[in-house]
């Protein structure tokens, strides 16, 4: 906190205002000395957890943290995601994540179930080894998530927080219907983090 400070000060005598990740463990906590806070709504379940689903936004994770309405010490703008990405599971832990999250390519995988796949002829991908065996979990966002969070959000906050989609590119709106683009997009977009 005293770091935020200093830099709070520093950035301000520059006319520039400070804001900070906040995540949701930490709405039950004090609120740093910035001028706004990012509500992180992504990257809510763990990565390291074999049984995870999906760790980048699963409504169950992000529940008991909204259940109630929040007064919190600082303005907030709600983050939502709109990435996908792979999880490469070695031994049925976690390796590393992967950018890629296409694997129809039945030469190298096979579906075995849901969301997950195994390596069926070792290759490298994104310069990761992958063995024969090794599996991986293809995480994405989908819009009936993002809604379920949302709606969250606005019970314990109000429907006039901000939004920010992470991250806005043709790819990832490409996932979602026209209508649910739109839902996306319709109200209190304050940035869109475009992936250049």
């Amino acid at each position: 906190f005293s770091f935020c400070e200093r830099i709070r000060k520093l950035a301000k005598a520059d006319g520039i205002s400070l804001s900070a990740t906040i995540r949701l463990h930490q709405l039950s906590s004090e609120a740093p000395p910035v001028d706004r806070g990012v509500l992180m709504l992504y990257n809510t379940g763990s990565l390291y957890n074999p049984d995870t689903e999906n760790s980048i936004l699963d409504s169950n994770d992000v529940k008991p943290y909204l259940s109630k309405h929040i007064d919190y010490d600082l303005p907030l703008t709600a983050a939502y995601p709109t990435y996908a990405w792979a999880i490469l599971l070695k031994g049925g832990k976690f390796s590393a994540i992967l950018h890629k999250s296409d694997f129809s390519d039945r030469s190298l995988y096979r579906e075995i179930g849901g969301n997950m796949f195994e390596v069926v002829e070792s290759h490298y991908l994104e310069n990761h080894q992958l063995l024969v065996g090794d599996r991986i979990r293809v995480e994405h966002s989908s819009m009936d998530e993002i809604k379920k969070v949302k709606g969250y959000v606005e019970s314990s906050f109000g429907s006039s927080m901000n939004c920010i989609i992470y991250h806005l590119d043709s790819l990832n709106l490409s996932k979602y219907s026209e209508t649910d683009n739109l839902t996306i997009l319709k109200r209190n977009i304050v940035y869109l983090h475009c992936k250049s």
